[in-house]
């Protein structure tokens, strides 16, 4: 008698609208990691929290996944359904460290837009300046200046981002870096 009802259930758990929470979600952070909208707006509007973390070793959250994959329509859509722009996944990282290093600008404007922390450094160690000036990303530099990253936050060895964009030989980074470094002078009336 219990192995009809073991099978009724395992059934019911293929059943598409019997699907687990944990199920919904990571397949929120999946339709987000390839930017699938629609969805993504369907498993949202089903009541799928929008900062859940898939049950991965990452945890990424769907906004991470679509920032780091560049997806900007679907990011847009969960930033306008209220998702944590700062939010760290199970391995330390946030969206804005994960899309830096591609140089997708749109999607570090639209993360700082949305009240991205540029300095919040990730599980280790790193700032999104420090990673935007390794990897020679100028545009990405100048946002994350323009919007209060601070230059002089080091690497876990201590190393500057400006000593990045040196060692790459990102030398309109470099100059950057070492303006925004400075301290201004005050004018004189």
């Amino acid at each position: 008698m219990r192995r009809p009802v073991a099978l009724l259930l395992a059934a019911a758990l293929l059943l598409p609208g019997c699907r687990s929470q944990r199920d919904l979600q990571d397949e929120l952070v999946e339709a987000a990691r390839h930017g699938k909208v629609a969805q993504v707006g369907a498993l949202l509007n089903r009541g799928v929290d929008v900062n859940a973390h898939e049950d991965t070793e990452d945890g990424e959250t769907a906004v991470i996944a679509a920032a780091a994959e560049g997806k900007a329509i679907v990011l847009d859509l969960l930033i306008s359904r209220g998702a944590d722009v700062n939010v760290l996944s199970t391995n330390g990282i946030t969206a804005l460290t994960a899309c830096v290093s591609h140089g997708r600008a749109d999607i570090v404007r639209a993360l700082l837009t949305a009240g991205a922390k540029p300095d919040v450094k990730d599980g280790t160690g790193w700032t999104p300046l420090l990673l935007a000036a390794r990897s020679g990303r100028l545009e990405v530099v100048k946002l994350l200046l323009e919007a209060g990253a601070n230059p002089t936050l080091a690497d876990p060895e201590g190393k500057l981002p400006v000593g990045w964009a040196r060692e790459g030989g990102h030398g309109q980074i470099v100059a950057l870096l070492e303006s925004a470094s400075t301290p201004k002078k005050p004018e004189n009336d």
